[in-house]
């Protein structure tokens, strides 16, 4: 899409999200990932979700919520760049 179409539509704003996942340390894997508008929010989601019969909410010391990137809505593009550990879950208290 041309620069002066990606203005329009988009008001000239960046269309990036950053993504997170639920790590299972003892699985060693991560979760599908979600979006969310930031740090803070990606906790208050996870905050929401432990009041669910979900094994991160029965077991939250296996856990930890990391971002793992931001996606570029516009070019399709992820990047790396901004990944790191956000919060152990059982720092998130019950």
């Amino acid at each position: 899409m041309h620069n002066l179409q990606n203005n329009i539509l988009f008001g000239g704003k960046k269309m990036k999200r950053a993504m997170f996942s639920v790590f299972d340390k003892k699985a060693e894997i991560y979760t599908p990932i979600f979006p969310e508008s930031t740090d803070g929010t990606a906790i208050r989601f996870i905050q929401d979700q432990m009041s669910k019969d979900l094994p991160f909410a029965r077991h939250p010391e296996d856990f930890r919520l990391d971002r793992i990137g931001d996606f570029d809505e516009l070019t399709g593009e992820f990047s790396q760049e901004t990944k790191k550990p956000i919060i152990e879950l059982d720092q998130l208290g019950a």
